[in-house]
């Protein structure tokens, strides 16, 4: 968690999980399947981005954290500076919280070419070795707290902002 008073980051253990299979409107299963390795059982008994992000609001309300200060770390810019963006063309109500966030591949300090290889930079081994969103949550974890370890902050010039 990252601390917005202090501009540290809290190391702790994961708390609270929000995990759902988003299923695809705009583009056609199979091309979707290909590219996050989703089965296809699995989309069929998935919501809509829309209902998800609804459900999302409403857990951040029950679990005491909509009104905390929080920002979410993501590898990079890429899901939450282009894709969800890109579906505000779609009249679907992104709320304020999805503008801000912090990108592992921002400030980690050495050259990587994708998760897996920044956590092999970071000889992290107890790491998930799955290539699917689930898991890169926990390898992100992992990787933000070994930065802590290692001495690597977060400052406000690293917080990435859309517009």
């Amino acid at each position: 968690m990252l601390n917005a008073k202090t501009m540290k980051v809290e190391v702790r253990d994961i708390q609270h999980v929000f995990h759902r299979t988003i299923k695809p409107r705009y583009r056609k299963n199979v091309d979707y399947c290909v590219d996050t390795g989703a089965a296809q059982s699995k989309l069929d008994y998935s919501s809509f981005l829309k209902d998800v992000l609804e459900e999302f609001d409403e857990w951040l309300i029950q679990k005491n954290i909509k009104d905390s200060r929080w920002i979410f770390v993501t590898l990079e810019n890429w899901d939450l500076k282009n894709t969800l963006f890109e579906y505000s063309n779609y009249k679907i109500d992104v709320k304020p919280y999805f503008q801000k966030w912090v990108s592992i591949r921002h400030i980690f300090p050495g050259r990587a070419e994708n998760l897996l290889d920044i956590m092999y930079q970071m000889r992290l081994e107890n790491a998930y070795k799955g290539l699917n969103a689930h898991e890169d949550a926990y390898n992100l974890l992992e990787i933000t707290k070994g930065m802590i370890r290692a001495g690597i902050g977060v400052f406000p010039e690293d917080i990435s902002i859309s517009k």
